[in-house]
């Protein structure tokens, strides 16, 4: 189920999108890997701006917010965290790295940005 509503207080109709999700069983969902014995629910909550819009302090704010919760970012979304923090909060990062380096020995899907996300560089 995927709710949508305007960002409340910054009065300029920015989305924010908010998911309620069965947790995750990849090696990179953002959502708990955990087994309970239970089906665990979790939130998905998704920051937007629009292009041109300065997005720097408003990212930065929501992010400690989440942060404090444990919350985990989306790979391909802008956050600030590098690998090391990135380590802690996927329990299952060490694997999903030797998994990466088994099926993409190359490097042909690497870039940039996966290479810093990765601590290869």
């Amino acid at each position: 189920m995927w709710v949508h509503a305007n960002c409340m207080g910054r009065g300029d109709g920015t989305p924010l999108n908010l998911g309620i999700v069965q947790n995750g069983k990849g090696l990179r969902t953002p959502m708990t890997q955990e087994s309970h014995g239970f089906c665990r629910v979790e939130c998905q909550l998704a920051v937007h701006m629009y292009q041109g819009m300065e997005y720097e302090p408003y990212f930065a704010a929501v992010e400690e917010i989440l942060k404090r919760h444990g919350g985990r970012p989306h790979w391909g979304k802008l956050h600030t965290m590098g690998p090391r923090e990135l380590a802690t909060r996927y329990p299952k990062w060490a694997d999903f790295l030797r998994v990466r380096v088994e099926l993409d020995p190359h490097g042909g899907f690497l870039n940039d940005y996966l290479c810093t996300l990765f601590g290869l560089r």
